[in-house]
């Protein structure tokens, strides 16, 4: 008898349990929610945080571009005599894409909130972003010469974007 009640007790235990993970584990059960939160519409954007990416970005941009200047300039120890074993294709990696995906896409993001909702002034955070950008276009050309602009950040159109004339890339900044 004892072995009949320690099973029944065993299965009356399990059936607690799975019925209670059933009935708490779901917050919600509206099951056709369309809209992901994990990926935003433009409209849903919040411009302080666009600018907090942008100046983020930005300053990990310019230590990066710091310490290199700081060792071709000989003002800290560069490991050896030849640019070349040094600064390698991979130099300029994060700087190069923390630009084209996080500067530019959030500075455009940004361009489209203050299209959607005209009656909200983001001039500022619009004039702070397009100055930040401009700075980071401008070293970009000074370190690696013509960049892509122009047909930059449009995949559809330009998957593999040509490069700019520097000079012309000066002007855009």
């Amino acid at each position: 008898i004892t072995q009949i009640m320690k099973k029944i007790y065993k299965f009356i235990l399990m059936t607690l349990v799975v019925s209670s993970t059933m009935f708490y584990s779901c917050d919600s059960l509206e099951l056709e929610l369309l809209a992901s939160p994990n990926a935003l519409s433009s409209d849903q954007a919040d411009a302080d945080l666009l600018l907090n990416s942008i100046q983020l970005a930005y300053r990990s941009n310019q230590r990066t571009f710091q310490g290199n200047s700081a060792a071709l300039a000989r003002i800290d120890y560069m490991f050896g005599r030849n640019y070349f074993n040094n600064f390698g294709s991979g130099t300029l990696n994060g700087v190069w894409s923390r630009f084209y995906t996080n500067m530019v896409v959030n500075t455009n993001a940004m361009t489209a909130l203050q299209e959607l909702n005209p009656d909200k002034d983001l001039s500022f955070h619009l004039g702070i972003s397009k100055t930040l950008n401009a700075h980071t276009m401008m070293q970009l050309v000074d370190f690696l010469g013509d960049i892509p602009w122009t047909e930059a950040n449009n995949p559809n159109e330009y998957p593999s974007p040509n490069v700019d004339d520097d000079a012309s890339v000066y002007a855009a900044a």
